[in-house]
């Protein structure tokens, strides 16, 4: 995620950076505002801690947060998990969710499931409700 911190020509600023960020070998898109909603961004007007610009590693790229170095890197083969880049519309992201116990649908199948569903599940599963989260229950994994 890409900040512009100084008020002054921000605007200029960011379309710069994005026609700089779009020639970087690495960067396989630079995402503006105009396309937040199709990731599921919150949009900068509607949460001020979102970026001005959002970059996607291309495949076998990540980014870091390491202060020397190359901005944008090859990912070395058998590589610690961690790297940044990757859009949650990438097949590559998408994980396995497993539950199991106390209050837990036996044989219940899910389907696709988004990681923001997660914590309201758990929250419910403790008696607890999360009512300002943007998930939701998983209530077809419940009893």
């Amino acid at each position: 995620m890409v900040y512009v911190t100084r008020p002054a020509d921000k605007e200029r600023t960011v379309a710069t950076l994005k026609g700089l960020f779009a020639k970087v070998q690495g960067i396989t898109q630079v995402i503006g505002p105009d396309r937040y909603a199709e990731f599921g961004f919150p949009s900068p007007g509607k949460n001020d801690h979102m970026a001005d610009l959002v970059l996607a590693a291309a495949p076998g790229y990540s980014f870091e947060g390491a202060t020397q170095g190359d901005a944008v890197a090859d990912v070395p083969a058998n590589s610690t998990p961690g790297a940044h880049g990757y859009l949650s519309t990438d097949p590559d992201m998408n994980a396995i969710f497993i539950a199991w116990g106390a209050g837990i649908k036996p044989g219940a199948k899910l389907g696709m499931i988004r990681n923001l569903d997660v914590a309201p599940t758990i929250a419910r599963l403790l008696g607890l409700e999360m009512p300002s989260v943007g998930g939701k229950v998983l209530t077809g994994a419940l009893r």
